[in-house]
């Protein structure tokens, strides 16, 4: 978790990627749109976002530079918690 920041706010607009699997979703005042890998593979469901929609979060995006996205405007994200519980991880 050392190459991760740790982001905490209110998890809004979650939608998941019909091409990739993908899901992405905003921190509430964060310009950024943070993504899971293959969340629909790791058992990630609209009900559970559903029910994570305007609640508070942890998350853990990675810290790294990638050619795709030089700017880091969609961060992967290692880790997500709520209410001290964990939700996914890599780890």
């Amino acid at each position: 978790m050392e190459d991760c920041e740790i982001v905490e706010g209110q998890l809004v607009e979650p939608f998941f990627s019909s091409k990739n699997k993908d899901l992405y979703f905003k921190i509430k005042g964060s310009p950024k749109l943070f993504r899971i890998n293959r969340a629909l593979e790791y058992g990630f469901s609209t009900s559970l976002m559903d029910s994570l929609q305007n609640q508070e979060v942890k998350i853990f995006p990675v810290k790294h530079w990638t050619l795709i996205d030089p700017y880091n405007n969609y961060p992967h994200v290692a880790r997500l918690e709520w209410q001290g519980r964990l939700i996914y991880s890599e780890f």
